[in-house]
C-alpha cells in the first residue's frame, strides 16, 4: 500500500527548520502548520505577557507583534494551499515542475501560470501593511505562485474616500521609489513577476499607478489609471491626474501582462486596447466596496471583457471597512471564455491563487473569431461622436 507524500518548496523548507520544524515528505502540511500556529500564538501570549507587566511600551510592544509577524510568514499560506503542497505522490505530482516552467515558457505555452491576489485590509500603518504584503508574497511564493498582484492603493487607506485635508502631494511617492525597490527586490530574490498599485508623485503631478516589475527585479513600467472619476466618497478627481502612458501591455518572462485600474475597467475601448497589443492577461486593481453594483455586475462586465477580447482577468479588491466606505473583498479570476474559475471570500483577507493555461488565450473565441473579423475602418467615426 502508498502512502501520500508532500513535496514542500526549499523556501518553505528552510523557514520552517528556524523552528525546529523538519517535515519529511510524508508529514501531511496540516500537521505541520498546526504546529507552527501552536508556536507563533504561545509567542504572541508571552509579549503580552511582558506588556501587562509593563516590560515595556505599547509602541514597543507593536514593534515585537510585526516583528513576529514577519518571523512567522508561512502562516500567511492559506490552508487551502497548505494542503495544495501535493497530496499527490511525489513522482505523480506536477506542482512545482509546472510553477517552474512557467517562469521559462514561451508567451502561448502550455505549461500552467500560477497567479496570486493578495486580498488584503489596509490599517492606518503603512509600515505593518507593507510588512503583511511581503509575508503575504512570500507565502504565495512558496505555495508556487509565479505572478502576484495587489489591490489598489493596497499599502494604505484609500485616500480619495475623503476630500484631501492636505497637499496630496504629500501623500504620494516617486515611481520608481521606497514601494518599488521593496518589491523589486523580493521579485528578483523569488523570481516573480509583481504588478503592485500606488499613489504616485511625478513632479507636480500625482497619479494612480501600477508598477509591473518582472521575475529578475526589473522595473518593466507602470500604468497610470486613464479615466478619473468623482462622486460621494470616490474623490478622485482631487487626487489624480489622469494617466498620459496609454494602455501599456508588459512583456513579462511568463507571458504579457496588462493592467486595467479600477475605474478604467468601465470602458470597453481600455480593455479592448489591451487586447489589440497582445495582452495574455489583464491585472485589475480595485478598491469595489459592498454593494457598488447590481447583482451579477461585479463579475459580469470583467467576464464579457475577458470573453470578448481574449485574455485572462485577475482583479483584486481592498477589503474591510474604513472611514466612511467598507471594501468588499469578493477578488477572482476570469479565464478567456469569460468564466469565474477563481474567487475569494467577501469580507476577509485572502489570498487567491489559480492556475492559467496561456495557450487558452489563442485557442479563444475572441483570438480565433472575434478580433479577426474586426471592421476597425468603420470605428474611428463611430466612436469619434460626442
Amino acid at each position: 500500500m502508498s502512502h501520500p507524500q508532500w513535496a514542500y518548496p526549499p523556501e518553505l523548507l528552510s523557514a520552517l527548520g528556524q523552528f525546529g520544524l523538519a517535515p519529511q515528505p510524508e508529514t501531511p502540511p496540516a500537521l505541520v502548520r498546526d504546529a507552527l500556529s501552536d508556536l507563533y500564538r504561545w509567542e504572541i501570549r508571552r509579549l503580552r505577557d511582558r506588556l501587562l507587566a509593563a516590560e515595556f511600551p505599547k509602541q514597543e510592544y507593536l514593534g515585537h507583534v510585526i516583528a513576529l509577524r514577519k518571523k512567522y510568514w508561512p502562516l500567511a499560506i492559506t490552508p487551502e494551499a497548505w494542503g495544495a503542497i501535493s497530496p499527490q505522490p511525489m513522482n505523480q505530482n506536477p506542482g512545482l515542475r509546472q510553477a517552474q516552467a512557467a517562469l521559462s515558457s514561451s508567451k502561448g505555452g502550455t505549461a500552467p501560470l500560477r497567479i496570486a491576489l493578495i486580498q488584503q485590509h489596509a490599517s492606518r500603518d503603512h509600515d505593518l501593511n507593507l510588512h503583511r504584503a511581503v509575508a503575504a508574497v512570500r507565502a504565495a511564493a512558496a505555495a508556487g505562485a509565479r505572478v502576484i498582484a495587489f489591490a489598489e492603493l493596497a499599502f494604505t487607506r484609500f485616500f480619495p474616500q475623503q476630500p484631501p485635508a492636505v497637499d496630496v502631494r504629500t501623500l504620494a511617492e516617486p515611481v520608481p521609489g521606497p514601494t518599488t525597490e521593496v518589491f523589486s527586490a523580493l521579485a528578483r530574490e523569488l523570481g516573480i513577476v509583481v504588478v503592485l498599485n500606488v499613489f504616485e508623485r511625478d513632479g507636480e503631478k500625482t497619479y494612480d499607478c501600477s508598477p509591473v516589475i518582472d521575475a529578475d527585479g526589473q522595473l518593466l513600467g507602470r500604468t497610470r489609471m486613464v479615466h478619473i472619476t468623482e462622486y460621494p466618497s470616490v474623490h478622485e478627481q482631487q487626487y489624480y491626474h489622469p494617466g498620459d502612458l496609454g494602455a501599456p501591455v508588459f512583456n513579462t518572462c511568463v507571458g504579457r501582462i496588462g493592467v486595467a485600474i479600477c475605474y478604467d475597467r468601465h470602458f470597453p475601448e481600455y480593455m479592448r486596447a489591451l487586447a489589440l497589443d497582445g495582452a495574455d492577461l489583464v491585472v485589475v486593481p480595485q478598491a469595489g466596496v459592498v454593494d457598488e453594483w447590481a447583482p451579477g455586475v461585479y463579475e459580469g462586465e470583467l467576464q464579457a471583457a475577458a470573453f470578448q477580447n481574449g485574455y485572462f482577468v485577475a482583479l483584486c479588491n481592498r477589503v474591510g471597512p474604513e472611514d466612511v466606505v467598507t471594501f468588499a473583498g469578493e477578488s477572482f479570476i476570469c479565464d478567456p471564455g469569460g468564466r469565474v474559475i477563481a474567487r475569494a471570500p467577501g469580507g476577509e483577507d485572502a489570498v487567491l491563487m489559480a492556475d492559467l493555461d496561456l495557450s487558452d488565450v489563442a485557442r479563444s473565441h475572441a483570438r480565433t473569431l472575434l478580433l479577426r473579423d474586426r471592421r476597425p475602418e468603420l470605428y474611428g467615426a463611430w466612436l469619434g461622436r460626442r
